[in-house]
């Protein structure tokens, strides 16, 4: 647009200077096709994120489990505050 207000003010053959610039009909296909192209990426972008987050979480619980399973009873229990020192539970 900017270049055919700047072709028709030069003052040569309109005719041929016109020609060389692409009409209004291939510049709205192009931005649209651009546009699309854009979009695919940011699509599969957030897709790749998404899938990367969620195999993420997955690995945590799953680290999560196996550190509960591996953990013995007696550490368990231990972990935990005795009812001596702690602040009796009521109801």
């Amino acid at each position: 647009m900017r270049m055919r207000r700047f072709l028709r003010a030069l003052p040569v053959e309109k005719e041929n200077l016109l020609l060389l610039v692409p009409d209004r009909r291939f510049e709205e296909a192009f931005r649209d096709k651009m546009s699309a192209i854009k979009y695919k990426r940011r699509y599969d972008r957030a897709r790749e994120l998404h899938e990367r987050r969620s195999e993420d979480v997955e690995r945590k619980l799953m680290l999560m489990e196996d550190k509960f399973v591996e953990t013995p009873q007696d550490e368990l229990a231990s972990s935990f505050p005795t009812s001596s020192t702690s602040i009796p539970f009521r109801c």
